[in-house]
């Protein structure tokens, strides 16, 4: 659960960093670059928060 939601806010800071312009490659690009995390996950987070 902690996991999740710290996935979550990580996807969302990026997704704001960036001004709403990246799509879900990019921002797990720019993801991996700090800790290893499946493109699927951050789909379906930016999926989930629109």
């Amino acid at each position: 659960m902690r996991r999740k939601k710290g996935i979550e806010r990580k996807v969302g800071e990026q997704y704001r960093k960036h001004k709403f312009r990246y799509g879900y490659r990019k921002i797990t690009a720019l993801l991996n670059q700090i800790v290893p995390i499946n493109h699927k996950v951050v789909q379906r987070v930016m999926q989930r928060f629109g």
